[in-house]
């Protein structure tokens, strides 16, 4: 057998190995979206069982404590006192994180304004509206996309990060990549000592990677998530179309558009930093892993991310809020639809008191 023939089988089964790997990432791709897809429809109008944790449900006020614009708000005592937690567990049919923070920011600050709870119910109808139901599992889908965070609000991890922003110095990442390179290039001087520095700024590189990475971990999380924002918040734009008879949710698709735009900088950075955000692994993402363990080429860009972050912090707000919002809007219609039966309230301007007829707390 001859050298090329030799090297043509390892091409071979190397090429074979790449193939099996890429069809398993999409298998499993497939399986992961499915999943989700027939918990989303098997949801829809029932009502939620699955407890919210207390730890979470102190989390759900980021969202309400960033917008609470001193206007009227159901104070602590009240709140408890109509056991609105348990409410908020039985319409919480989300898909994610800011929808949740929504959904509970909704529920703390009721609408005062006749126009505008018009607004709010014409919205909900548009997407309970059963002849929309494939736009709204996809929105759904998309939503589910970005999931849910842990216990704390998704603000508390946006000011956590932001926090670093001023602290983020590549100067020693520079430093290791630029040894790296030195050390390659001193082979071609003195091979002996070349091959010596190039072991000790693999190793060095290696090793302070590792230790940089450690540290930053929480702060990887956080841009995850973000990115989740976007990715989703710009997969939902898509669908702008579908939304053409409603100029108010129209309204919200292109302030969500204009956000995704405005963290283009901070999104295109992403794909060095996290080498399998999204997807499965594959041969190419531990290539790429290696690369940056070896030139901290992530960790330069992961600091130029916190600093764009810092800077586009009122888009990630846009985000949170109009995303949140479809999510919330989605789970009200469910939770009417699992009612057997509901009614809408009649306000009328400038009178006070409640009149109701057959009237029950859920």
């Amino acid at each position: 057998m001859t050298n090329e023939e030799k090297s043509l089988i390892v091409l071979g089964v190397v090429l074979f190995f790449v193939i099996i790997l890429t069809l398993l990432g999409i298998r499993e791709k497939k399986e992961k979206r499915n999943k989700i897809l027939k918990r989303i429809k098997a949801s829809y109008g029932r009502i939620n069982k699955k407890k919210v944790s207390p730890l979470r449900l102190d989390g759900l006020k980021g969202y309400l404590n960033k917008h609470n614009d001193n206007s009227v708000l159901i104070d602590d005592i009240t709140w408890h006192d109509l056991d609105m937690d348990r409410l908020f567990t039985m319409l919480n049919n989300t898909q994610s994180s800011c929808g949740e923070e929504y959904l509970y920011y909704m529920l703390r600050k009721p609408i005062h304004n006749n126009e505008d709870r018009v607004g709010l119910d014409n919205d909900i109808c548009f997407m309970a509206d059963n002849s929309r139901q494939d736009i709204r599992v996809k929105i759904q889908e998309e939503l589910a996309g970005i999931g849910k965070y842990d216990n704390n609000s998704i603000y508390d991890h946006l000011d956590y990060t932001s926090s670093i922003a001023d602290k983020c110095k590549s100067g020693t990442h520079i430093f290791s990549l630029l040894f790296l390179i030195v050390s390659i290039a001193m082979i071609f001087i003195s091979t002996g000592i070349g091959i010596i520095l190039v072991i000790a700024a693999i190793s060095f590189n290696i090793l302070s990677y590792y230790r940089i990475k450690s540290e930053i971990l929480p702060y990887m999380n956080s841009l995850k998530y973000v990115m989740g924002l976007y990715k989703e918040g710009k997969n939902i734009t898509g669908y702008k179309d579908d939304f053409k008879e409603s100029q108010a949710l129209s309204n919200r698709i292109n302030l969500v558009e204009n956000a995704t735009q405005a963290l283009k900088p901070f999104a295109k950075k992403s794909g060095f930093v996290f080498a399998s955000a999204y997807g499965g692994q594959s041969i190419f993402s531990f290539l790429r892993d290696y690369f940056n363990m070896l030139t901290h080429f992530d960790l330069i860009m992961f600091n130029k991310m916190i600093k764009n972050l810092d800077a586009s912090y009122d888009d990630v707000d846009r985000l949170i809020g109009n995303l949140g919002y479809f999510d919330s809007i989605i789970a009200i219609g469910s939770y009417r639809e699992a009612l057997d039966a509901w009614c809408k309230p009649a306000y009328e301007e400038g009178s006070i008191g409640i009149k109701a007829e057959n009237m029950y707390h859920p």
